[in-house]
């Protein structure tokens, strides 16, 4: 009750239905902020999107900035630092925690920092250290007065490193997290609509000559669940700043079947690469693995990894 210009000289205290209309408003508000930020905290972002709309726009409609007329100016300065807080505490929530399952790549602009908003410009994945073995060359052997080469196939065991990374960066950037895991278990996802590239290099103790080899046998285990097709290229990478040799691409088989994101035990392939002519009379120091998912599912890293690479002569 108002007298005039003389300010509030009396307040009547409301019945209970006019304090539930007049608390209630705020009490969704409050609901729908704290299960808009466990929604983020879920995983949720399209419920956590809808719950903090409604959280932020309850206080806006409740609260309008009026004359004494009781006509409608604008939001009030409460809704506004409500909508701003009501931000910052998504925000907070949604933050990537030290030591969670999984890892979020992220391609900042070129000239910023590439742990922009807690998030990775690139993850190169390593396996845990075991002997690795000394690839040798076949030996020459004399028949009838010539010398020729032993025709033996090499088998070299996969040791190397995975690189993540988005284009059109060509590779992670140095300040890219390096962690030590399983490519097939590695949970590596996009923050944006740029797809994963995934590669997985093995580096050669001894550049290696392609002259006395026909093709190059790549096995890899393939334990995604996601259905869509995955496609496996075969790369020959030389000295620093020269062009890597592209070989060919293959579809694996297993992820022409309808997965129905349903787990079960990887599927070991072979995938065989012809040695162009391209690759002779060269040598080698690298073989490099380009793993791409369909791009309708490349926002995250496939679950596949490289076992080994036969060379058959």
């Amino acid at each position: 009750m108002w007298a005039g210009d003389t300010g509030p000289v009396l307040w009547i205290e409301p019945a209970f239905g006019e304090f539930l209309r007049g608390i209630g408003p705020s009490m969704a508000a409050a609901i729908a902020a704290v299960g808009g930020m466990a929604a983020l905290a879920g995983g949720s972002p399209v419920s956590a999107g809808l719950l903090l709309a409604v959280a932020v726009g309850m206080p806006a409609w409740r609260w309008p900035m009026a004359d004494r007329a009781g006509r409608k100016l604008g939001w009030s300065v409460e809704a506004a630092l409500a909508a701003v807080l009501l931000v910052v505490m998504a925000k907070w929530v949604a933050r990537p925690r030290p030591g969670g399952g999984e890892v979020r790549v992220q391609r900042p602009p070129l000239a910023a920092a590439s742990r922009t908003g807690g998030y990775l410009s690139g993850v190169i994945l390593t396996l845990p250290i075991k002997p690795r073995e000394k690839v040798l060359p076949s030996p020459p052997i004399q028949r009838g007065g010539q010398v020729t080469m032993a025709m033996r196939p090499v088998r070299i065991e996969f040791d190397g490193v995975y690189w993540y990374f988005q284009a059109p960066d060509p590779r992670p950037r140095r300040d890219a997290k390096v962690v030590q895991g399983d490519p097939m278990r590695a949970k590596i996802r996009s923050t944006n609509t740029i797809p994963i590239q995934m590669e997985a290099h093995q580096r050669l103790p001894e550049d290696i000559s392609m002259d006395l080899y026909r093709e190059i046998v790549v096995t890899v285990k393939d334990a995604d669940s996601v259905p869509g097709l995955i496609r496996v290229s075969l790369l020959l990478a030389g000295e620093k700043g020269t062009q890597p040799l592209l070989l060919g691409a293959r579809v694996l088989e297993a992820s022409r079947t309808q997965r129905g994101f349903q787990s079960g035990p990887a599927v070991e392939e072979e995938l065989h690469f012809v040695v162009t002519p391209a690759a002779r009379d060269r040598s080698w120091s690298e073989l490099v693995v380009r793993i791409e998912p369909e791009r309708a599912r490349a926002q995250a890293g496939a679950h596949v990894m490289v076992k080994n690479f036969l060379l058959e002569p």
